[in-house]
C-alpha cells in the first residue's frame, strides 16, 4: 500500500517537472529572442554609421576631385573642370578614383557648382554629395583662390625693375656697376637672387645671379628694406629681402619694428647643384654685406636678436599675366574701355570724372551703361572734354571695371586716320612738337545729376595748360619726365599713345582700374568712409608726419567700397619737380601724408615715386590694402626724415571675399577650402540610390 503510494507520487513529481522544464525553456527561448532582437538593433546602427561614414568621405572626395582637376588644368583655363561633358561628377555619381572597386563597392560622390562669383570675387561654392550603402551625406565647401591680395605685401622678384626710369644705363659690355636695359631683363629681371649659372643667349658672358650688385647698384640705400619701412599683416616674395643694413642692421628687422606681424615668408627653396645656391635654414634674408666690392650675399652669419623671427618657406605666388586680357573682355561686356593718356578723378558719391581725349567708342556691350561714349573726344589739341559718370549714367548693370587701353591701329573703333588729340601739338607757335600735356585737364564739369565737379585743384597758376605730364616736360634734356616716355621706343610720338591713368580721389562702390601702361597716383585714393579727421585735407599743405592718429586712413569693417589698380607696366606716386617742368603741379599739397585705399597687382612694374631722391620730408606714405607686384622699386628713404617713410597694412576685408571685382583672374595659384560644412536637402533625401 505504501509502495502503491510513493509509485504514484513519484509520478506527480514527474509531471511536475516536466512542467517546469517547459516553462524554464520558454522562458530561455524568449530571452534569447529579445537578445537577439537587442543585439540586431544595436548592430544595425553601426552598421548604418559605418555606411554613414563612408558618404561622408565620399562627398569629402569629391570636393578633392574638384581641385584636382583644377590644379591639372592647362594656363589657368578651368573649362573642362566646369562642364559636364568633361567632367562625369556634374552629370552624375561616379566612384571615387584611385580606389579598388572591390574595396570601394557602391560608394560614389556627384557635385554641383556655383561659379556666380568665380572671377568677380575668387570664391566658388562647391556642393557634393556621397552616397554609400544607402546613406547620403552632403557638404557644402567655399573655395577661395590663393591671390596676392591674401598678402599685405607680395612680390615675384625683390629687384629693381628692368623698365625702372633713367637706372639701367649701362655700357652693354655688362659692367657689373650696372647694365643696360637689355641686359637687366636677361640677368636681373626674371631670375631669383638665389638662382645660379650664366645669363641666357644672346650675351656671352657668363656671371651667376649672386653676383648681383648690378641689380642693385648705388641706390641700395634708396631701395632696400630699411627701418622707415612697416608692413602689417602677411608678407611674401618669391624672392628674398634684401635688408639696408648700412644704417638698419639685421637684428633691427623684429617684430617690433619694420614686419611687427612676424617674420615674412620666401620661396627660396633649399640649394640645388647647379640650380639653386638656395637657402639653409634660417636664412633667407640678404644682407648688403659686400663681397670682394661686388657681392650681396645671403646672410649666413647676422640674424635677428629674436632667433625665431626668420623667413619661413612658402610656395611661390605668380601673377597670371593672361588675366589682363579676361579684364578687357569683362570691360567690353560691361565695364568701360578708355584709349590713350586718361584722367580719373573718383568722387565721394559713386561719380568718376574722365578726360580721355583719344576715346571714340567707351561704351560696354550690355545696354543701359553709358561710358561717355563719344562725348569724350577732344574737340582740338587743347580743349578737353571732361565727362562726369554718375551713378545713373554707369547704370545697376556696370561691373566696376574701367579699362585704359594703348591708342589701337586699324580698324579698331577707337583707331585714329590722323594723329590723335593726346599726341597733338600742344603749343602751335614753337617750331617743336610739343604735345604736352597729353591729358589737358578743365576747371569743371556738371554730371547729369546737376552737380558740378571740380578738378584741377592740384594745379597752381604757372602754366597756361593744366594737365598730366606736366606742361613744360621735354621728351629729353633737363626738363624730362621718365616716366611720360615709353621705355620701349624712347619716343615721346609714341608715349602720348600709351594707355596711362592719371588718377586720385574719394571714391564709393567696387571699382578696378586696369591700363595697358602705367598707373601714375596725383593724389590720395580713399574710401569715402574713412572719416575726414583720419586723412589729409587737401585744401592745405598738410603738416609731415610720420606718427598720424590711430586708425589713420582705415576704412569702416562695413564698408563695400573697394579699389583695384592693375598697370601693366609702372604703378607710381606723380610728383614731377620744377626742375622738370611741372611748377604747375603743387607736389607737396597733393601728395604729404599720402593715403591709398588700394589693392594692387602691378603685373610688369613695381610701385615707386616718381622721385626717389627726395630731400624733402614727405611724411608717411600709407597703403591699407594690398600690395602686390612683379619688382621692388625704390619708395621710401630708408632712413633720416627725407622722402617718404613706408607704410602698408592689410585690410581684412579682402580675406572674407571683397577683393576688387575680377582681380582674381590675375592669380593661377590653387584653390583651398575656405569653409566647410553638412547640409541636408529635400533632393538629397529623394535621390535614388546610383546605379
Amino acid at each position: 500500500m505504501t509502495r502503491q503510494r510513493m509509485l504514484a507520487s513519484d509520478g506527480r513529481d514527474s509531471g511536475a517537472a516536466l512542467v517546469m522544464v517547459l516553462v524554464w525553456g520558454v522562458g530561455l527561448l524568449l530571452l534569447a529572442l529579445v537578445m537577439s532582437t537587442a543585439v540586431t538593433r544595436l548592430v544595425r546602427p553601426s552598421d548604418e554609421a559605418e555606411q554613414s561614414f563612408r558618404a561622408w568621405t565620399a562627398a569629402e572626395a569629391g570636393i578633392d576631385d574638384f581641385r584636382a582637376r583644377v590644379a591639372a588644368s592647362r594656363n589657368g583655363d578651368m573649362s573642362a573642370s566646369l562642364s559636364p561633358t568633361t567632367n562625369a561628377a556634374l552629370a552624375g555619381w561616379v566612384p571615387i578614383p584611385g580606389v579598388d572597386p572591390a574595396e570601394a563597392g557602391d560608394t560614389r560622390f556627384r557635385y554641383t557648382l556655383d561659379t556666380s562669383r568665380m572671377s568677380s570675387a575668387g570664391r566658388i561654392i562647391i556642393t557634393s554629395t556621397g552616397y554609400a550603402g544607402g546613406q547620403y551625406r552632403t557638404v557644402r565647401a567655399e573655395l577661395a583662390k590663393v591671390t596676392m591680395f591674401d598678402y599685405a605685401y607680395a612680390s615675384a622678384y625683390e629687384t629693381v625693375a628692368p623698365r625702372y626710369p633713367d637706372y639701367y644705363t649701362g655700357s652693354g659690355l655688362f659692367d657689373r656697376t650696372q647694365p643696360d636695359r637689355a641686359e637687366a631683363e636677361l640677368y636681373c629681371g626674371n631670375r631669383y637672387w638665389y638662382r645660379t649659372g650664366p645669363i641666357p643667349p644672346p650675351t656671352s658672358v657668363t656671371p651667376n645671379h649672386r653676383d648681383s650688385s648690378a641689380c642693385i647698384g648705388g641706390i641700395v640705400a634708396n631701395w632696400a628694406i630699411g627701418e622707415n619701412d612697416r608692413f602689417i599683416g602677411r608678407v611674401h616674395t618669391n624672392d628674398l629681402f634684401v635688408l639696408n643694413t648700412t644704417s638698419a642692421k639685421v637684428p633691427a628687422f623684429t617684430t617690433s619694428t619694420v614686419f611687427p606681424s612676424g617674420a615674412p615668408a620666401s620661396s627660396c627653396p633649399p640649394g640645388q647643384a647647379g640650380v639653386s645656391v638656395g637657402c639653409p635654414e634660417g636664412h633667407r634674408w640678404i644682407a648688403g654685406t659686400v663681397v670682394n666690392g661686388s657681392s650681396y650675399v645671403i646672410d649666413e652669419t647676422q640674424g635677428p636678436v629674436d632667433s625665431g623671427f626668420q623667413p619661413p618657406y612658402e610656395d611661390p605666388i605668380e601673377i597670371r599675366a593672361e588675366g589682363r586680357s579676361t579684364l578687357l573682355a569683362k570691360a567690353k561686356e560691361a565695364g568701360c574701355v578708355f584709349t590713350g593718356p586718361t584722367r580719373l578723378r573718383f568722387h565721394s558719391d559713386g561719380t568718376l570724372v574722365v578726360t580721355s581725349p583719344d576715346s571714340r567708342s567707351a561704351n560696354p556691350t550690355t545696354p543701359g551703361i553709358n561710358c561717355g561714349g563719344t562725348s569724350l573726344q577732344a574737340a582740338d589739341a587743347r580743349v578737353a572734354r571732361p565727362v562726369a559718370l554718375t551713378t545713373a549714367d554707369l547704370g545697376p548693370s556696370f561691373n566696376g571695371i574701367i579699362y585704359v587701353q594703348d591708342v589701337p591701329t586699324g580698324s579698331d573703333p577707337n583707331a585714329w586716320a590722323t594723329t590723335p588729340p593726346s599726341c597733338q601739338d600742344k603749343k602751335p607757335s614753337t617750331t617743336a612738337l610739343d604735345p604736352f600735356p597729353f591729358v589737358v585737364t578743365a576747371s569743371s564739369v556738371t554730371g547729369s545729376n546737376g552737380t558740378t565737379y571740380t578738378d584741377n585743384n592740384g594745379f597752381s597758376a604757372t602754366q597756361t595748360l593744366y594737365g598730366f605730364p606736366a606742361e613744360g616736360t621735354n621728351a629729353s634734356g633737363a626738363q624730362r619726365e621718365t616716366f611720360s616716355t615709353d621705355l620701349d621706343t624712347a619716343s615721346v610720338a609714341q608715349s602720348c599713345r600709351t594707355g596711362t591713368a592719371y588718377v586720385e580721389g574719394v571714391y564709393s562702390g567696387r571699382w578696378t582700374v586696369v591700363t595697358e601702361g602705367d598707373i601714375a597716383i596725383t593724389s590720395d585714393i580713399v574710401d569715402a568712409l574713412v572719416p575726414t579727421n583720419l586723412r589729409p585735407s587737401r585744401a592745405t599743405t598738410p603738416s609731415p608726419t610720420r606718427n598720424p592718429p590711430a586708425g589713420w586712413g582705415t576704412p569702416p569693417a562695413s564698408s563695400t567700397s573697394v579699389m583695384g589698380l592693375v598697370p601693366d607696366r609702372m604703378l607710381y606716386v606723380y610728383g614731377c619737380s620744377k626742375e622738370k617742368g611741372c611748377g604747375s603741379w603743387d607736389r607737396t599739397r597733393m601728395t604729404t601724408n599720402l593715403v591709398l585705399n588700394v589693392a594692387t597687382v602691378v603685373v610688369d612694374g613695381c610701385l615707386t615715386v616718381m622721385d626717389s631722391t627726395l630731400t624733402t620730408d614727405y611724411g608717411r606714405l600709407t597703403i591699407l590694402g594690398s600690395l602686390g607686384q612683379k619688382y621692388r622699386c625704390p619708395v621710401a628713404k630708408p632712413t633720416g626724415l627725407s622722402g617718404f617713410g613706408f607704410y602698408v597694412e592689410y585690410d581684412s576685408r579682402f580675406s572674407r571675399g571683397q577683393p576688387p571685382p575680377y582681380m582674381a583672374e590675375l592669380s593661377q595659384e590653387p584653390w583651398r577650402v575656405q569653409s566647410v560644412q553638412e547640409v541636408r536637402t529635400p533632393a538629397e533625401l529623394a535621390a535614388a540610390p546610383p546605379d
